[in-house]
């Protein structure tokens, strides 16, 4: 009788200890999907984060280009400016010169 007691006891026993590692598989479970969760979302904040580093580069480039379109034009105009200059000082020394 004791051993048919003790042999129930450890089936009981067994039982319980497999309900506590399903009971701690089931836990792992949800802490591991929350983890896959947490770095979903970090690499989708990643992801928009390098999309708006990119745009951010083109509108950097855009205006760098635009900046030296918009310094060789004022270049140009200022050695426009200078010829003209040295033009009108050759044409006033040229008119002086005559009689």
């Amino acid at each position: 009788m004791k051993e048919k007691l003790d042999k129930l006891l450890k089936l009981e026993l067994n039982e319980l200890d497999k309900l506590d590692l399903e009971k701690e598989l089931s836990n792992l479970k949800l802490t591991s999907h929350k983890i896959y969760q947490e770095y979903l979302l970090e690499k989708h904040g990643n992801c928009e984060k390098a999309l708006e580093i990119k745009a951010n580069n083109k509108r950097l480039s855009k205006i760098h280009h635009l900046y030296s379109l918009a310094k060789r034009i004022e270049d140009k105009r200022e050695k426009e400016r200078i010829e003209l200059q040295k033009k009108m000082l050759r044409d006033f020394d040229n008119h002086q010169g005559e009689p």
